[in-house]
């Protein structure tokens, strides 16, 4: 068996089971190309002219029609060999040649055929505009009776405007069949030969507000071709499990809104004592900004409440469960779906530079920094450092004594070998959809932290830290602290700069006084990572916080690099 027959095999499989779980007993497909079955001649001599003799002649039931090398007369000798042909010999003509040349009908053909291959098991019912004027009334009762019906609208009908059709004929029709039936008598999908796979999903959207979005799905006719079955039954999969996604959503949002609002109530209850204790007091110690405690108490209340209320709720088990035994159906999945997702994980495991440092964070484990100039210009490196070591107190202003360096890992986007794995840590979906870095354990550096830390002061996340100038608003109280002795420390460099300028008799406005200066300044670390440069009263680093690993992740690389810098060495053997 082929791959992509057993891929066929696994679509068919899978169309079964969902259908199976939602009850779906009967299909039925409108769409104008059903129409065609009068076989116009017109459109027949349309697509011989635009495939060509060359193509023509290899078509079997072809191989007799009269040739001219002047259009006009071919035209006129293709209509007489048509006119002489009965209904049988047309219908197979016309879907021979439909079979080599893109014609206007040519991806529909191909899609009627792909629907039976793929509603094998089940009744399927295939009509043009027309025909299903005729049967409407018929099928929706039916449908009302207890034969849950899917229908599949083609969007285009406009091939039969005698029956009404027009370019969103299918939309009208889908309207029609969701104020006339329930979601548990009916579903819908809108099917489209203009629509490609990747913009499903914006067009399924663009109908929001016109349908009932839980009850239809829009589906690319290229799903149809053999190889994109699998992601038809995703699409399939996802108009079953939509309704109950829907439900879902609005049950845990009465939860969520229920739980912010009791711990919104017990915040308030906080007295002056509380407030004390709990804020201020416990925030001093660890020099955190103490908005940020009560917003962590606020989080305490709110997961405690809603987790006791949905564990609770057996309908929203049972809303849980029963999706849950449709999405585990193995399909592929909807590429817009996989987009959003990614975009989700992403938040989940970064914070923004821009964010972080327009707000003036401190410092963190897994913080992300940029060399800007030098020759390891663009490298970008991961600060791995106990937290611990890291906070700055409040009283003190300074970190815990001697604590005055962290190590800067280095982040490349070669992916290590399955042997080395355990020398790297992976940060995945970095710079893009699919694009991981990774952490390296063997190329790192030990960087002073006061080059780091010269970072927080600015909005932009730059290394550069000025002489004399006035802590920003905004920096927390232990980070104000600690802004005074980075300016007695700055203003120590350019003194001992000035005071031996002076012995040398050098102009503290020269070349050679920026150049002191710039050589009193400390190495930003063991390798000279970051190129360091002063003017006038300004210090630079030339480095910049570009983003941050989020805590929980952050502390698995710290796990990680602990492990790996912990690993036993031994002798090699003697026998």
């Amino acid at each position: 068996m082929s791959r992509n027959q057993s891929k066929s095999d696994e679509a068919r499989k899978a169309v079964d089971l969902l259908f199976n779980h939602i009850g779906i007993r009967r299909v039925v497909s409108v769409d104008d190309r059903q129409a065609d079955s009068k076989y116009g001649v017109e459109e027949f001599i349309g697509a011989c002219i635009s495939a060509g003799r060359s193509f023509v002649v290899d078509i079997p039931s072809l191989q007799s029609m009269p040739y001219s090398e002047d259009v006009n007369t071919w035209r006129d000798l293709i209509r007489q060999f048509w006119d002489n042909m009965d209904e049988g010999e047309k219908s197979k003509a016309f879907d021979d040649l439909q079979k080599i040349v893109d014609t206007p009908h040519a991806e529909d053909t191909h899609a009627a055929s792909a629907l039976n291959s793929i509603f094998g098991n089940i009744e399927l019912l295939e009509y043009s505009l027309r025909e299903w004027h005729d049967n409407r009334d018929r099928l929706l009762s039916e449908a009302r009776g207890g034969v849950k019906t899917l229908f599949l609208f083609d969007k285009d009908l406009s091939r039969e405007p005698e029956a009404g059709g027009t370019e969103e004929g299918g939309i009208e029709l889908l309207r029609d069949i969701q104020e006339s039936t329930t979601d548990s008598e009916a579903l819908c999908g809108i099917l489209s030969h203009t629509t490609s796979i990747e913009q499903e999903y914006d067009a399924w959207r663009g109908y929001e507000g016109r349908v009932e979005m839980d009850r239809f799905i829009f589906v690319s006719k290229q799903r149809l071709e053999a190889k994109n079955w699998s992601g038809f039954a995703g699409t399939l999969k996802l108009l079953a499990i939509n309704g109950a996604c829907k439900d879902l959503v609005m049950r845990i949002s009465d939860i969520i809104r229920d739980a912010h609002a009791d711990a919104l109530r017990k915040i308030k209850e906080f007295t002056v004592y509380d407030i004390e204790e709990i804020v201020f007091r416990s925030s001093n110690v660890e020099g955190v900004w103490e908005p940020d405690t009560l917003f962590r108490v606020f989080n305490l209340f709110h997961r405690a409440y809603a987790m006791d209320r949905a564990k609770a709720d057996s309908n929203l088990r049972a809303l849980t469960d029963k999706i849950r035994s449709v999405s585990t159906i193995s399909t592929s999945t909807p590429a817009a779906s996989q987009t959003k997702a990614r975009n989700i994980q992403r938040l989940e495991l970064y914070e923004d530079g821009a964010n972080i440092n327009r707000y003036y964070s401190p410092i963190e484990l897994g913080d992300i920094f940029e060399s800007t100039k030098g020759p390891f210009q663009g490298n970008k490196y991961i600060l791995i450092a106990q937290p611990c070591d890291l906070m700055v107190r409040m009283e003190s202003g300074q970190r815990a004594p001697g604590v005055q360096e962290a190590v800067l890992a280095e982040l490349t986007t070669a992916k290590p070998p399955s042997s080395q794995l355990e020398a790297f840590f992976e940060l995945p979906f970095y710079s893009g959809e699919d694009s991981s870095l990774f952490v390296s354990f063997r190329k790192i550096h030990t960087v002073i932290l006061f080059a780091l830390d010269m970072c927080v002061f600015r909005n932009d996340g730059q290394a550069i830290f000025e002489i004399g100038k006035t802590c920003p608003t905004g920096v927390i109280p232990a980070w104000k602290n600690h802004y005074r002795h980075m300016q007695e420390w700055a203003k120590g460099i350019m003194e001992s700069s000035r005071k031996l300028c002076d012995e040398l008799g050098i102009s503290d406005d020269s070349e050679h006084f920026r150049s002191l200066a710039v050589l009193a300044m400390p190495p930003s670390s063991n390798t000279q990572l970051f190129q360091r440069s002063f003017s006038s009263s300004i210090l630079n680093y030339n480095c910049k916080r570009v983003g941050r690993l989020t805590e929980l992740r952050s502390s698995a690389l710290l796990a990680r690099f602990a492990r790996y810098m912990a690993r036993p060495a031994f002798l090699g053997p003697l026998a």
